[in-house]
This record gives C-alpha cells, structure tokens and sequence, in this order.
C-alpha cells in the first residue's frame, strides 16, 4: 500500500510538472511540426513590432520619449501608444531581468503560463486527471497553438485565466477574504490591460451573493461596475487613442441619439458577419463551437442526467449556478465583442477564446466532465482543419528566418537625431507607413512612432515623416534624404 501510495504520489507530481511546462512543450512540438526552431520566431506583424518596440523604447529611455501611437493622436498622460501601459505591466520585469531579444515577448508568455499554472499547482493540488486535462488544453487548443510563436499579448490571457481560475475556486470552496481580494485584483489588471475583462466579475458577483438575488447581489454589482470604469479610465489616461477603434467614434458622437443608432448598426453589422461572413474553415468552426457550449451551459444550468446504481438515466430538473454563471460570462463577452469590437481580422477570435478556454478549465478543475469532454471533441475538431489548412502565425516563412535589412538603414538612422532638449515630443516623433524589424531595432529608442494611413488631417505634427511614398501634401517639411526606397522628411516649420 506505501508503495503505491507513492507511486501515485509520483504520478501526481510528474502530471503536475507536465501542466507548469505545457507551453514550451507546445513550442517543442510546433518545432518539430514545423521544422522550424519557434524559439526564434521574431515579431512580424504590425502589433508585435509595436509591443517590441514600445519595450525597446521604455528599457532604454524610460518614458521621456516622443509620442507613440496611430494618426498623431496622444495620451492623456505620457507618450505611450495605444497599449498604454498594459504590455510593460505584463513584459516589463522580464525585459530588466532577462534584456530584449527579439523572442522576448514570447518567451514571457510561456513563462506567465507556467508561473499561473505553478500557482494554480501550489494552492489547488490538482488530482492527475485534472493537470493532464488542463494540460491537453493548452497543448491541443487552436487559438494558443496560433499565437504561441507571436509576440502578440494573446498567450497571456490564459495566464491571466488561470490565475483567475485558481482564486475563484479557492473563493467558491473556502469562503476566504484574501480568495476574493486575489481574485478582484487578477480582474483589475485584467481591466486595466483589456476594459472587456470587467466581464470576469459576473461569476465573483454570482458566488459572492450565493447565487441569491438581492441587496448582496446588486450591491456587489454595481461596485463592480464603478471599479471597471475606474480600471477603464485609469488604464485610458496612458492609452493613445484608437482612431480605427470603434468606441473612439462612439464618445465622439455629436448625440446621444447618433450614439445610440451607430450602436446598433456597428452591433447589427457584427452579427451578420458572425453568422454569415465565411472566414477560415477553422474560424468558423470556433465561431459555432462557442455558440454551442454557450447553449450547453445555459441547458446544463436547469437540467441534468443522472443515473443511478442500474436504473436508466433520466433528467433531474433544477438549478444549477456555477453552469448559469458560465453561460452569464460568455453571453457577456459576446455581446460586448459584438457592440464594441469587431466580428472580422481575427478580432472576435482573439477576443472569445480566452472565455471559452477557462469555462472548459471551469468545469475541468470542478471534476464536472460532460461539458469537457464534448469539448475537447470540437477543440479537435477546430485542431484537424488547423492542420489541413495552416494559417496565420503558422505560414509567416520571414518569422523564421532573419529579418530583411535595407542597404540604406544605416544612412537612414544616421540621418534621424533625437533631441533629449526638446520641449515637445512631437519634435522626436516620427510619422511612417513602413514597418520592419529591423527598422524599429535600429532607430533611436528615444524616438516615437506615429502609424496609420496618411492624410492632411492625421498629419503635420510630428518632427519627421518616414514613408516610401508621400500619400498626402504636406507644408512645413523638407526633404533631407531620398534613397529610393525612403524617403525622409524633417519638419521645419509648423502650420499656424
């Protein structure tokens, strides 16, 4: 019996081990699949090289730098672009630990999946069955296999999940004041990294007033509710604008009226394009993978199959909370990604699969398997046609391979001065629609980034424009250098 009580003992440790190193195991295997080493994958898209290079940026000059973001519009506070501070809050102590590389970013995804699944490890202490399943959904879920390799803030999102997770579910069984303090704070940085996970207070509200409605209940809710727009303001003091976000337009309507209507065409359009738009076979098939265990939960909160000793199963009508406030959540995180985000360039996949991922942890982690298993069948499902038809992050070749350096690079930094004197950050700020690794690794970290389209609205602020073709007429710049491929421009004068 000492025997195997150890051996099982061991067992549980070795499966425990297993979920704290699951992302690189991921990585280990997305190597091997694609005969590529994803430990150098390298930002490629606009974003990740925005997130690298805000870090560049803030390691080597702090804040004191130009102005950072989309269509020279600025923060309220500091020059940061429109992350704000959400991806030094997350990046931040790897980068002054570990330096920047250019996998950094990804690397600190891995490792925030390992730290939460090492917390979840400590305070849970995991049955084998319950590790190796989270374990298998990590491993096995498409949307973390797709931005495993990016240095996108997609991965920490899970982290953020399962830490949430682990803090609910202490809450929910032991009652513990310093539970629910720990679980409020992992949804206030949430918050103040992405206002929509104000939605993971609704199961703290529902366990919190004993799935009773009352005082305790709206009470809980509505303070819920203050400290989610306090996050929101907090987080969009150091946020620049998103010009091309639809809530930017949103507060800027001249009515409450106009609001109201650009509300429901912008939510109208979202619906059609969820349900009707063809995107990818895999994207369509997470889109009605959500809806379906979103009805799942609703019909598991009221009914339930049960059998028992050899009499034959039958349905056992009542009501059940934790599977209410599963279906409450992702409700919620529907609707607010269809009124305020957008249902197309992955937008509503990036935004959803995190809710989905920890309702499945949810009942995981609560030995409930029906809704798991049915689960796991449809993420391996989505898995095949990921397979058959790879897509995003999994075909960028140039991720994989060293980045494309200009020959006129060096005369084109050389050419770029950063003035540590001057009193307005636009004189170090420069406007561009060109975007390399290289580009954004050489320029002067002091320097700003100003992206988007050119026009003679969202242009003539800042102290240099960096394009391979000027889009739009400009007054108060000079043409200091002209490669063929560049061009530079340095403002002289501004407009009155």
């Amino acid at each position: 019996m000492k025997e195997t009580a150890r051996s099982q003992k061991l067992h549980q440790y070795i499966s425990w081990g297993v979920l704290i190193l699951s992302p690189f195991l991921l990585l280990m295997i997305l190597s091997a699949c694609l005969g590529q080493n994803t430990l150098e994958a390298r930002p490629v898209w606009l974003d990740e090289l925005c997130y690298w290079r805000s870090l560049y940026s803030w390691d080597a000059m702090g804040f004191d730098t130009g102005f950072n973001g989309m269509f020279e519009e600025t923060a309220a506070i500091g020059t940061l672009g429109n992350s704000g501070l959400g991806h030094i809050l997350i990046y931040g102590w790897f980068v002054k630990l570990l330096g920047l590389s250019h996998n950094t970013i990804m690397l600190g995804n891995a490792v925030w999946i390992s730290l939460a699944a090492a917390v979840f490890c400590l305070v849970r202490r995991p049955k084998r069955f319950v590790a190796l399943g989270l374990s298998a959904l990590i491993v096995g879920y498409a949307p973390i296999i797709l931005y495993s390799v990016t240095s996108m803030t997609e991965l920490f999102n899970y982290a953020l999940m399962l830490l949430y997770l682990t803090f609910l579910l202490l809450y929910q069984e032991k009652r513990s004041p310093w539970a629910l303090l720990l679980c409020c704070l992992t949804v206030v940085f949430g918050c103040i990294y992405r206002p929509m996970y104000a939605v993971l207070f609704i199961p703290v509200v529902m366990f919190f007033s004993r799935y009773r409605f009352g005082w305790r209940m709206v009470l809980s809710a509505l303070a819920a509710v203050a400290l989610s727009a306090l996050c929101w303001y907090l987080g969009q003091l150091a946020a620049a604008p998103n010009a091309q976000g639809f809530p930017y337009h949103l507060i800027r309507a001249e009515s409450f009226d106009m609001a109201w209507h650009m509300l429901l065409s912008h939510t109208k359009a979202n619906l059609l394009d969820y349900f009707h738009a063809t995107v990818s076979p895999m994207q369509n098939a997470f889109r009605w993978m959500y809806m379906t265990l979103t009805v799942l939960c609703l019909l598991a909160s009221f009914l339930a199959l049960e059998r028992r000793g050899l009499k034959p199963v039958r349905v056992n009508v009542g009501f059940r909370p934790p599977f209410f406030s599963c279906f409450l959540l992702l409700v919620a995180a529907f609707a607010l990604t269809m009124m305020l985000y957008e249902a197309y360039d992955w937008r509503d996949y990036r935004m959803l699969a995190p809710y989905l991922w920890l309702v499945i942890a949810f009942f995981i982690a609560r030995h409930r398997f029906t809704l798991p298993v049915c689960s796991y069948a449809a993420c391996l499902a989505v898995l095949c046609l990921l397979i058959s038809s790879p897509e995003g992050a999994l075909v960028d070749s140039e991720r994989f391979s060293d980045p494309i350096v200009p020959e006129s690079l060096p005369e084109i930094v050389e050419s770029i001065a950063y003035d540590p004197d001057a009193e307005d950050p636009f004189l170090n700020t420069i406007r561009t629609d060109v975007y390399s690794y290289a580009l954004m690794e050489e320029i002067d970290p002091g320097m700003g980034l100003q992206h988007g389209w050119f026009s003679t609205d969202t242009t003539g602020r800042s102290g240099w424009i960096l394009t391979d073709q000027l889009k739009c007429p400009v007054t108060g710049y000079e043409n200091v250098l002209d490669t063929g491929d560049f061009k530079l421009y340095r403002q002289i004068s501004k407009e009155d």
